[in-house]
């Protein structure tokens, strides 16, 4: 099961745009483990059995990404979860297994180790991703944050505190998150690429090259081998499809062939009005493409809408400062740069479109993007 994240790889079809941009979901889960053990070190979590239950929380946190990581991945914890609960469950144990999903679920106090503004997934991914992208942002004092982090009980429930003295280190971590989402998750040439895995895999699935989900989560042998290769191997043979769209689609992505950004938008105080909130509710309900073909008259087929599915920061009110005994959100602290980054909007959505129809697509997103 932890195997197959070595076929899966972290940020999907990015190494497109970043060539080094290569690793795997195995390696990011193995840095997790580390980071997630050394924090609960600091938190001062002595008992075997919640550090046994949170390392291997750590470890599966990750499995149940489909292939090619977010690009085709929606509600990958709760697939984790179960994958936990049906696949694993007799390997673990009762009580292990109980352990472990409650951290995933976010019903155990280690939970936001794992589960924060600023945790061991995110920390080990903003240094991972950083380096194979060879972009510098995420160069930040890690160590600082693990060092200062204390497990604190709110009304709301457990949450990650930091020391008095950590702020810098946090900001810094949370500005280079919202930088790589910037110029790296949300590059508009990934999302192109995003945009063609999803649809193909939405044809492949109808043609039969590939399973559903629900499919691949029926039979623990098809989930082992459910990873980028099978999906690339899948994408090979539909370039002989009779199905000129899915055709298309498989070689935009085995050739590099991106479709062109033809109308982008970001989401800060919400949809907006007019067409951009006619767009992202049609977004939201999967229907966009049906909306541009009526609108514009292009083809079916020759339109992709990119919606971005993670905001960059969440929750700042949940991310605590510690002097002594009292905790304060960090974003009511005077001198923090949390207001500021909680307001800017990293979150595109975004038309792509096919040379078939480019022009026409460019002249009609243009007069409704005014509308």
């Amino acid at each position: 099961m932890v195997q197959r994240l070595r076929r899966i790889r972290q940020l999907g079809p990015a190494d497109l745009v970043y060539p080094g941009a290569v690793h795997t979901r195995f390696s990011h889960s193995l840095g997790t483990l580390y980071l997630a053990e050394r924090i609960a070190k600091s938190a001062g979590i002595e008992d075997e059995g919640e550090v046994e239950s949170l390392r291997l929380a750590a470890l599966l946190h990750d499995v149940g990404h489909m292939p090619f990581s977010h690009a085709l991945s929606s509600n990958h914890e709760k697939v984790s979860q179960e994958v936990v609960r049906s696949m694993l469950g007799d390997l673990l144990g009762k009580d292990l297994k109980h352990g472990v999903i409650d951290i995933l679920a976010g019903s155990s106090r280690l939970s936001p180790i794992l589960a924060s503004e600023v945790d061991a997934d995110r920390l080990d991914y903003l240094l991972r991703d950083s380096k194979h992208t060879g972009v510098s942002y995420g160069n930040v004092d890690v160590d600082r944050a693990v060092r200062s982090a204390r497990l604190v009980r709110t009304e709301a429930g457990w949450a990650l505190g930091f020391v008095h003295g950590a702020e810098t280190a946090v900001e810094n971590i949370l500005l280079a998150r919202t930088q790589l989402f910037r110029v790296v998750y949300y590059h508009r040439t990934v999302g192109a690429f995003e945009a063609v895995l999803r649809a193909a895999y939405a044809m492949l699935v109808e043609e039969g090259y590939l399973p559903s989900l629900d499919e691949a989560l029926e039979e623990k042998e098809l989930w082992c081998m459910f990873d980028d290769c099978m999906v690339i191997e899948a994408l090979k043979r539909a370039r002989k499809s009779e199905e000129d769209r899915l055709k298309e689609l498989a070689t935009s992505f085995l050739l590099r062939k991106p479709p062109k950004l033809v109308f982008e938008a970001y989401l800060s105080d919400g949809p907006g009005e007019g067409f951009r909130r006619e767009l992202y509710e049609h977004a939201l309900k999967g229907t966009a493409e049906e909306l541009l073909v009526e609108k514009c008259g292009v083809p079916e087929g020759c339109l992709l809408v990119y919606l971005a599915r993670i905001v960059p920061i969440g929750n700042v009110n949940r991310l605590l400062i510690l002097h002594g005994e009292s905790a304060k959100p960090l974003v009511s602290l005077s001198s923090t740069l949390l207001s500021y980054l909680k307001g800017v909007s990293l979150s595109p959505l975004r038309v792509y479109a096919f040379p078939e129809c480019l022009r026409q697509a460019t002249e009609c997103l243009s007069r409704l993007a005014v509308l």
